[in-house]
């Protein structure tokens, strides 16, 4: 009888090991820095500063659809002076497009407002995420402020219009380019 306690017990401290070991390493695998649960929140969280991306890279296609469509029906081949990237920025900022292709900047803005001057950098455009048709991220809500932290903007580099993301913590990310070159 003194044996089968023995081997019951020693069976009982096996038994408590192996589950200690498999919770170590289940908590590696799924919450440590480089676990399943950290790397899915990273994938989301870049996915999702993508989508900002690409919501105002359509949103330059449809600029320049519209575009495309008067001059075309004005008979005019000058597609290239009426899209400039200086003239999609007054529209990103709400400036209506006068019928000649101008950008009206004596009204007041009449369209929805995508971006603003950034009030802390020049040659950068503050992202009004909370305009966009859909919601389309969690990132980015903060305001234009000296103060504020998480938000999206446009810096001007160049003849590159590129897309950045500073972080509550302060860190800023390079998201990608916007895409002024259009094809039909």
């Amino acid at each position: 009888m003194k044996n089968n306690e023995g081997k019951v017990l020693f069976t009982l401290i096996i038994l408590i090991v192996a589950v200690i070991v498999i919770a170590v390493v289940a908590h590696r695998l799924t919450i440590s820095s480089d676990g399943l649960i950290r790397k899915a929140t990273s994938d989301q969280e870049k996915y999702d500063k993508s989508e900002v991306l690409e919501e105002i890279n359509v949103l330059i296609t449809q600029k320049y659809l519209e575009a495309y469509n008067k001059l075309t029906t004005d008979s005019k081949n000058k597609i290239e002076e009426y899209f400039t990237p200086d003239k999609v920025i007054n529209y990103l900022k709400g400036y209506p497009i006068k019928e000649d292709g101008s950008v009206n900047l004596e009204e007041a803005p009449t369209d929805t407002i995508y971006i603003e001057d950034l009030k802390s950098e020049e040659n950068c455009y503050y992202i009004k995420i909370e305009n966009f048709k859909r919601d389309i991220t969690s990132y980015g809500k903060g305001e234009n402020a000296e103060n504020s932290n998480d938000y999206f903007f446009i810096k001007i580099e160049g003849e590159n219009y590129n897309l950045y993301y500073k972080s509550s913590s302060g860190e800023t990310e390079e998201i990608g380019a916007l895409e002024f070159k259009q094809e039909i």
